[in-house]
C-alpha cells in the first residue's frame, strides 16, 4: 500500500483502490501516533527506540494491554518523576537511564532475546552483573555494531567511550537505588539488589594549587591576552576564594551578598537538607567582583566561559600554562585505576578551584565542621575526609607534639 501513501497529509492519498474504511482506519492510527508522540516527548530521552515503542503501542494495543506489569525502565522513569531531587542529581541519573534503554535494545536486537525487559519483580544479581559488563564494553560494541547504534543518534560527546571505574560504580548504584525504592513502595519483595556488591568508589587524593600558586595567577598581567582568559582567571580565582561549585557560582547574584557575607543554598543539597552556606568575602574576592560588575544582577556577566563548563575548563588549562603553573602531580587514571604523572595544567578545571579553597583552609584551620559550613559538604562526607590525608605538614606537627 506504500504507493498510495502521501507524506504531506500524512496518510493515504485520494484513490479508489482502497476502501473508505481502510483509509479512515489509517488516518485514525496516524492521528493517534502523532498525539502520543507529542504528549510523551522528552528531549532528554527521545530517540528512535522510543519512537518505535510508541508506534508499536498504537498499532498493537492488545499486546500492550497484556503487558500490564511496569518494567524496570518504567519504574526508573517513575522514580525520576516522583522523587524530589536537585536538578544536578536528576541529570546524573539520566545517562544511566539511557544506557539501560540501549542495553535492553541490545539484548533484544543483537543477542536475539525477543521481548527482553528487566522487571523489579524478577531482576537477579546476574542481571546486574550483565548490565555492568555491557557498560564496560559498550564503547567497543558501538564500533562493532554501528548499524544498531545508529538508531540512538549518538554523536560527539554522546558517543560511548571507555568509562571510569567510579562512573560504572555509580550507574550500578543508581539501579540499586531504584530497586530499593521499589521495595519501600511495595512494588516488589525481590531483594536481589542486596546480593550485588557495589563498594564505595575509590576516590583519589584531591589535587589543588597552593596559596603561592593561586596568588601568582591572581597577580598575573593578562592585559595582552584575550578576554576569555581574563574572565576565566577571575571566575576561577573567585571560586577558589568562596569554595562553591561552579553550577552555584553561575546563579549567584548581588542579592546573595549582605554585609560582606555571601549566603546561598548549595544546589546539590537543595531539597534534601537545605542548609544555607555563609562565606565572608575577603579583599581579593571583593576586588574581583568590583571589576566584573555589570548589570548588578549576576555576580559574573554572561560569557562563554561563565556559562559553558567545557569552554571554562579549556581556558583554565591555558591560564595555568600562561602563568607557569605546570608542576607534575600524581593522578589516578579514571578507567584503569592506575597512578599516572601529569602536569597540573593538563588536569586543571573549575572544580580544582573548590578544592583549592578547601585544601588551603584545612591546612590553616584543620576544623572539618567549620570548613564544611562554608562548602556545603554534609557531615562525615567521604569526599571531604580525603583532605585529612594530603598534608605532610599535619603529620609533622603531630609527631612534634610528642617530641
Amino acid at each position: 500500500m506504500s504507493e498510495f501513501w502521501d507524506n504531506d497529509i500524512p496518510g493515504y492519498g485520494k484513490t479508489r483502490k482502497l476502501s473508505s474504511a481502510d483509509k479512515k482506519k489509517v488516518k485514525t492510527l496516524v492521528t493517534d501516533i502523532i498525539t502520543k508522540l507529542s504528549d510523551e516527548y522528552d528531549a532528554e530521552t527521545a530517540d528512535a527506540v522510543w519512537v518505535r515503542e510508541v508506534v508499536n503501542r498504537c498499532m498493537f494495543p492488545n499486546i500492550e494491554q497484556k503487558r500490564s506489569t511496569p518494567t524496570f525502565i518504567d519504574r526508573f522513569e517513575q522514580y525520576l518523576n516522583e522523587h524530589k531531587m536537585a536538578e544536578n542529581s536528576y541529570n546524573i541519573y539520566k545517562p544511566t537511564l539511557k544506557k539501560l534503554k540501549r542495553y535492553e535494545a541490545y539484548k533484544r536486537e543483537i543477542d536475539g532475546i525477543k521481548d527482553f525487559h528487566l522487571y523489579v519483580e524478577t531482576i537477579t544479581s546476574d542481571d546486574y552483573h550483565d548490565f555492568e559488563e555491557y557498560i564496560q564494553s559498550e564503547h567497543e560494541l558501538f564500533k562493532e555494531y554501528a548499524d544498531f547504534y545508529s538508531q540512538f543518534g549518538l554523536k560527539g560527546v554522546s558517543v560511548p567511550k571507555p568509562m571510569a571505574i567510579v562512573s560504572i560504580t555509580f550507574m550500578i548504584r543508581h539501579l540499586r537505588t531504584i530497586h530499593h525504592w521499589c521495595i519501600r513502595q511495595g512494588y516488589t519483595t525481590n531483594k536481589s539488589c542486596d546480593q550485588v556488591s557495589n563498594p564505595d568508589p575509590t576516590l583519589g587524593t584531591p589535587i589543588y594549587i597552593t596559596l603561592e600558586e593561586r596568588d601568582k595567577i591572581y597577580n598575573a598581567d593578562l592585559s595582552k591576552h584575550c578576554m576569555s582568559i581574563q574572565m576565566a582567571r577571575d571566575f576561577f580565582m573567585f571560586q577558589s576564594l568562596i569554595g562553591c561549585r561552579v553550577g552555584d557560582l553561575r546563579k549567584l547574584t548581588y542579592d546573595n551578598i549582605h554585609d560582606g557575607v555571601l549566603t546561598y543554598i548549595p544546589h546539590k543539597t537543595m531539597g534534601r537538607q537545605g542548609n544555607s552556606v555563609d562565606v565572608p568575602l575577603n579583599s581579593k574576592a571583593k576586588e574581583i567582583l568590583a571589576r566584573n560588575y555589570s548589570d548588578g544582577h549576576l555576580l559574573f556577566p554572561k560569557h562563554a566561559v561563565t556559562t559553558n563548563t567545557a569552554a571554562l575548563n579549556k581556558e583554565i588549562k591555558r591560564l595555568f600554562t600562561i602563568c607557569g603553573i605546570t608542576r607534575v602531580v600524581t593522578v589516578r587514571n579514571p578507567v584503569t585505576g592506575a597512578d599516572e604523572q601529569k602536569p597540573i595544567n593538563e588536569i586543571a578545571s573549575s572544580h580544582m578551584a573548590r578544592r583549592t579553597f578547601i585544601g588551603n583552609l584545612y591546612k590553616k584551620v584543620k576544623d572539618p565542621e567549620l570548613i564544611c559550613s562554608m562548602t556545603g559538604h554534609t557531615k562525615g562526607s567521604r569526599s571531604f575526609t580525603r583532605y585529612r590525608e594530603i598534608d605532610e605538614d599535619i603529620k609533622i606537627e603531630l609527631v612534634n607534639l610528642i617530641n
